[in-house]
């Protein structure tokens, strides 16, 4: 899986969609991505994400989630926390254990954090394959 940093303050939501596709084999430039999640200075809709994925065969489905719902996680998923001055923020979550997530963020790179500390940044939102 190739992994991308985004390039301005707007687009993890692209880079995490960039991220995923490259999981799936499918190669494409971080700025084509940016464009077709029509992302702005407000960022990217989860809803534009998935069409994304889609428009590339990629199935994924958004859902609103509870820590009691990781153990039915498929991952790598993107995931919605709330980071950067209560902004809205992307991140793709490559491994969960009973106290641990590891998980790429578009600006920092690889982190592993406890499950307590990502629980107070998510939203509950994920964007997970459908396969």
């Amino acid at each position: 899986m190739k992994y991308f940093f985004q390039k301005n303050r707007y687009d993890c939501g692209a880079a995490c969609v960039a991220i995923i596709l490259s999981h799936f084999n499918v190669k494409e430039e971080l700025s084509t991505i940016t464009q077709k999640c029509r992302t702005s200075t407000k960022g990217t809709t989860l809803y534009d994400m998935k069409r994304v994925l889609f428009q590339y065969g990629v199935k994924f489905k958004g859902y609103e989630c509870t820590e009691n719902d990781f153990k039915n996680l498929t991952l790598p998923l993107i995931a919605q926390i709330e980071a950067f001055e209560n902004t809205n923020h992307f991140v793709i979550l490559n491994s969960i254990t009973m106290d641990r997530i590891e998980l790429f963020c578009p600006v920092e790179g690889f982190r592993t954090i406890s499950k307590h500390d990502f629980l107070d940044e998510w939203t509950g939102k994920v964007l997970m394959s459908t396969l």
